[in-house]
């Protein structure tokens, strides 16, 4: 889905967390930049394709664009994405 957006905030599990549906991480796991493995762990069926496909994925790419192996373009946004309001709300 594509979002109408100007500014947009990641939260990661930020609310997982707080709620008790998963444990944070360990404070040496978040030292040593493990915290990714630590959260692979707690939820593999959903996280095993961002973390082992998609994000290798990306990695390559800025790897090709910064190195000018390839050159990628912005699409606009398609004339019936919808936009999402200030309360969440898809218009």
């Amino acid at each position: 889905h594509q979002m109408d957006t100007k500014l947009m905030f990641a939260v990661g599990a930020a609310f997982d967390i707080h709620t008790g549906k998963i444990r944070e991480s360990p404070e040496w796991v978040k030292t040593i930049g493990m915290q990714w493995l630590h959260r692979l762990c707690q939820d593999p069926g959903r996280l095993w394709r961002r973390y082992l496909v998609n994000n290798p994925r990306f990695l390559a790419s800025i790897f090709l664009q910064f190195t000018g192996l390839k050159k990628f373009r912005l699409t606009a946004p398609s004339a019936n994405a919808r936009a999402v309001d200030s309360a969440g709300s898809f218009s």
